[in-house]
């Protein structure tokens, strides 16, 4: 039935993508939010938006539900005619480093786990953007070395070219008064994920062009 311009964008996430924060059954997730504006663009119209977010999930290992390694091939490659794919992960990971020593280990595992999804969904044509990691100071994620590795991640996200594209959603939601925590009127009281006008904002950031 749907023409056949008709094509998928598959977000692949977290808590943060699944919506925590956001107004219960208002469906104002940025997902949503970037659906709306999607399905209002006469360019873009065609584009439907699966959000594969799920709770405390993790990238490598750890966290709710199978990591995203481990769930990339169902969730992401089983979908059907999925063009773009947007990861937004990468925080609980990095929120449940023990300490210091294990840290350069995280960073780099994490940097291989993209990699990996990225060759796998580019070997099946799809493009993939990579979304910046949430600033996490003031909560309870909130330690020196785990700053490191997200500054360390962040960095990889915006300069390894290895992204079609970068959703930089840290830069917006960061308070410049404090570089590496969300703007105060932006998260839904632990500083870790938004509240509704923080995902409104997040979706409305998305570049539609990119899905054109």
């Amino acid at each position: 039935i749907a023409p056949k311009s008709t094509a998928a964008i598959a977000i692949l996430g977290n808590s943060i993508v699944d919506g925590r924060g956001s107004g219960t059954s208002k469906f104002n997730r940025w997902s949503d939010v970037l659906s709306e504006r999607l399905l209002k663009n006469p360019a873009t119209s065609h584009r439907g938006v699966l959000n594969l977010g799920i709770g405390g999930n993790c990238v490598v290992h750890g966290g709710q539900g199978q990591p995203a390694v481990i769930r990339f091939d169902r969730d992401i490659l089983s979908q059907n005619n999925v063009k773009w794919l947007i990861i937004s992960e990468g925080i609980n990971d990095i929120g449940g480093i023990r300490d210091s020593i294990a840290a350069p280990k995280v960073a780099r595992d994490l940097i291989a786990a993209y990699n990996q999804m990225i060759n796998k969904a580019h070997a099946k044509g799809l493009k993939v953007y990579g979304a910046t990691v949430l600033p996490f100071a003031k909560s309870f994620y909130d330690k020196d070395f785990r700053q490191t590795v997200r500054d360390t991640v962040n960095r990889w996200i915006r300069t390894s070219d290895r992204f079609d594209a970068v959703i930089d959603f840290d830069n917006v939601m960061t308070d410049p008064n404090s570089s590496k925590a969300i703007l105060p009127d932006l998260q839904s009281g632990d500083f870790l994920h938004p509240n509704e006008a923080g995902y409104k904002l997040m979706g409305e950031a998305v570049d539609l062009k990119l899905f054109e």
